[in-house]
């Protein structure tokens, strides 16, 4: 004899944590969102089984991980779901680096004068994602940016004063702007053309006059030589003394 009975056996799909790692970049003090994922339903709920999450941040029930970061650093944790109405679970360890923030600073740049080549001015990158990339608009004509270190260097070809716009990106795709101004003096060039008489034994004081080019100007005789009695400056180009 045998006897037979049908049953119903409901296969519910397996709960996973779907969230990749690592998770999406945080920077320090600024408010960081991402909502963790799951497949299989039910009523999960989660938690850090193991490790920290990064100071500044919590996980909400739900899986809302979210706060304002306070400390730069990659840390690994462990998420923990379980589903209240039945026995399944999984757990994931999760990564999440923290930045700090990106920034650009720039000193003074170095005087500049038409027809001489720039002493180059590079700012400086912190924070973010390497590697960094340079732009830059406004600059003198005749100086360049370097895309990858952000130097400015050429040798300008027009006076006058100027403001470099440079913006810094990094692999986040943040940017920053620093400006920087940058001072072109007009070729330095002499503009007394002649010096007056003078008896012999009188007094004689003559500053020759220049124009454009980058103090301090230094002065010396090239050829020939000053009549007796008379001698240059050589930090400021007056000619004097009282000629034999």
């Amino acid at each position: 004899a045998h006897s037979q009975r049908p049953f119903t056996l409901n296969v519910i799909p397996k709960l996973t944590v779907t969230s990749s790692s690592p998770l999406a970049l945080g920077v320090v003090g600024v408010p960081y969102s991402t909502q963790l994922t799951s497949e299989g339903g039910g009523a999960v709920t989660w938690s850090v089984s193991a490790g920290a999450l990064p100071a500044g941040l919590t996980l909400s029930p739900t899986g809302l991980l979210a706060g304002t970061p306070t400390t730069v650093g990659a840390i690994t944790f462990t998420v923990f779901i379980k589903d209240a109405n039945t026995s399944r679970s999984d757990t994931k360890q999760l990564s999440l680096e923290i930045l700090a923030p990106l920034a650009a600073t720039v000193g003074a740049a170095p005087a500049a004068e038409v027809g001489i080549a720039f002493k180059g001015i590079t700012p400086t990158a912190t924070g973010g994602k390497g590697p960094y990339a340079w732009s830059g608009v406004g600059l003198p004509s005749g100086l360049t940016i370097d895309p990858a270190t952000g130097a400015i260097a050429g040798t300008p070809t027009a006076a006058g004063a100027f403001t470099a716009h440079l913006t810094l990106s990094d692999t986040t795709t943040t940017k920053v702007n620093v400006d920087v101004p940058i001072q072109v003096a007009a070729k330095l060039a002499l503009i007394t053309i002649r010096l007056p008489s003078i008896r012999v034994g009188g007094t004689y004081l003559v500053i020759v006059r220049t124009r454009g080019g980058v103090s301090p100007i230094k002065w010396k005789v090239t050829s020939g030589r000053f009549p007796v009695g008379l001698r240059l400056d050589t930090k400021t180009g007056s000619i004097s003394g009282v000629p034999r």
